[in-house]
């Protein structure tokens, strides 16, 4: 497949997650031609996506977006692609009140070719156990993980997202992994199949006092060989700047850049 196609895999998988979990979360949400989003009281599912606009168009309607995003009516945060439209968004955003928060690389790995032995879950690693997540107790350490380490958002916030993962978990596309140090939950991912042959991997985290010691690395590479085992063809993720030398040493190579806008902070802030 040439670059064009994997951006449009990784693009595809992301859209189909935040269907799945918007609908399991029974939230707010709009699709269509011109653009889609999931607003989930603040936490995760909350995005704008898939921005197809006509250019003689884009600025009344992002105007528009701007107010709803600044009333909480809509998501906080626009994501934006290669396929994003009309090319000339960055202008426009800027126009209109909108600056760029974060870039992410999007990333494929085939599966196919990679050579890591297959182990049985749980997987110990050094100190550490990675298995998947299962019962109720797990679920709630597994959110509060990324919330502290992820999302950085207070603990208050988590129901709303717990109440999503445990909808989540319970399908059969949805596997979430976490690695365990004695009794505590320190690092998490998520492994989503999309299709037969294609899965994401998200919501990787670890909490600040065990990072730099791999455990990322590891609570990447279970869920990668739990989808070879499954017959899965393509891996797909986002990276940041940080974690693109990390995934590269797994086998990922980066196919595309996927940018999060959000309202500008005024001059005085």
């Amino acid at each position: 497949m040439n670059q064009t196609q994997v951006a449009q895999l990784i693009k595809d998988n992301y859209r189909a997650l935040y269907l799945m979990a918007g609908r399991v979360a029974n939230c707010p949400m709009v699709q269509s031609d011109q653009f889609s989003w999931v607003n989930n009281q603040h936490i995760w599912p909350n995005r704008i996506y898939g921005l197809n606009l006509k250019e003689d168009l884009a600025e009344d309607v992002l105007r528009e977006m701007v107010q709803g995003m600044a009333s909480g009516e809509l998501p906080e945060i626009i994501t934006t692609s290669m396929f994003t439209k009309p090319k000339n968004y960055e202008t426009i955003f800027a126009r209109v009140g909108l600056e760029k928060k974060f870039e992410a690389a999007g990333m494929a790995l085939d599966l196919t070719q990679i050579t890591w032995p297959a182990t049985k879950s749980p997987e110990v690693t050094t100190s550490f156990t990675i298995k998947i997540v299962e019962t109720e107790e797990e679920i709630n350490a597994w959110c509060s993980v990324v919330m502290e380490a992820l999302f950085e958002q207070p603990i208050h916030r988590m129901e709303a997202y717990r109440k999503v993962i445990a909808q989540l978990i319970r399908r059969q596309e949805i596997r979430c992994f976490m690695a365990k140090h004695g009794d505590e939950v320190v690092a998490t991912s998520m492994l989503y199949r999309s299709a037969p042959d294609i899965v994401g991997i998200y919501h990787v985290s670890t909490l600040k006092a065990y990072r730099g010691q791999g455990i990322g690395k590891e609570v990447t590479r279970v869920p990668l060989i739990h989808a070879k085992e499954l017959g899965c063809r393509i891996a797909v993720l986002f990276a940041s700047k940080s974690g693109e030398s990390i995934y590269r040493q797994l086998g990922f190579e980066s196919y595309c850049a996927f940018g999060r806008y959000g309202l500008a902070k005024a001059k005085n802030e």
